[in-house]
């Protein structure tokens, strides 16, 4: 019964986090468990995760696939920590920006496992990308003002060089 028990808090426990967590294999491609957070932020069951895998790797973004699999495989073979920031298309064909946050540990056979959770961070994401246009714009709008008055200030030399000249002859005359 205290196993039982136990099982389901740290089920519950695991269904609570605001991110998909995960298990999966580290030398060879495939997750052995995905939370069912994976349903409401993502849109696939669990089921589909565990069917084909290849999975993961099929629904990170295209733009992202290649570096994405390369940094896991390389993170797999120096059995380091995996922390990115990437892309996975969603069930309805939206785009989700993931933090992928994944560590190494060994089973009591001597395998070598991951254990993650991918975070939403869409918002926050987007946020950023708005603030880096922002920052763009402003630095192209003080381009163009500072380009304005070099041809301001040139202009304004030019005429009182013109003035000065004028002023010069009076005197002489």
């Amino acid at each position: 019964k205290a196993l039982i028990e136990s099982k389901q808090n740290s089920k519950d426990l695991i269904d609570s986090v605001d991110g998909i967590v995960w298990e999966g294999n580290s030398e060879e491609p495939g997750i052995t468990f995905i939370s069912r957070k994976s349903e409401s932020i993502l849109g696939y069951t669990p089921e589909e995760w565990i069917a084909d895998e290849y999975f993961w790797r099929k629904i990170i973004h295209p733009d992202d696939r290649e570096w994405v699999i390369e940094s896991s495989i390389l993170a797999a073979k120096e059995k380091t920590k995996f922390d990115k920031e990437y892309r996975i298309i969603a069930k309805n064909g939206a785009t989700v920006w993931v933090r992928d946050l994944v560590s190494i540990y060994n089973t009591t056979n001597n395998q070598t496992r991951f254990r993650g959770i991918l975070i939403d961070i869409t918002k926050s994401k987007q946020f950023e990308i708005d603030l880096n246009n922002s920052l763009q714009l402003v630095t192209e709008q003080n381009k163009r003002l500072l380009n304005f008055s070099h041809i301001v200030s040139h202009n304004l030399r030019s005429h009182t060089s013109n003035i000065e000249s004028l002023i010069h002859l009076i005197e002489m005359s």
